[in-house]
């Protein structure tokens, strides 16, 4: 089912945040767009800040070398 469909009127990015007890799950569901200043990539960012993931999951193109 498209996450549209689902969520009728939410716009993008779709962020589900779930926690339980020490696990976190937040997924970010973005335009694919090539503007770096794009607002949606400071909400990516901020959440890098703060989560400093263990794992990361990348749909939408390679990744640069440098910030692997």
């Amino acid at each position: 089912m498209e996450i549209g469909k689902m969520l009728p009127g939410a716009k993008v990015p779709y962020i589900i945040n779930v926690q339980n007890k020490n696990k976190r799950l937040v997924l970010v569901g973005c335009q694919h767009v090539r503007v770096v200043n794009h607002p949606q990539f400071a909400q990516i960012q901020q959440y890098f800040r703060q989560l400093q993931p263990q794992i990361t999951f990348n749909e939408g193109g390679p990744v640069n070398d440098c910030i692997r």
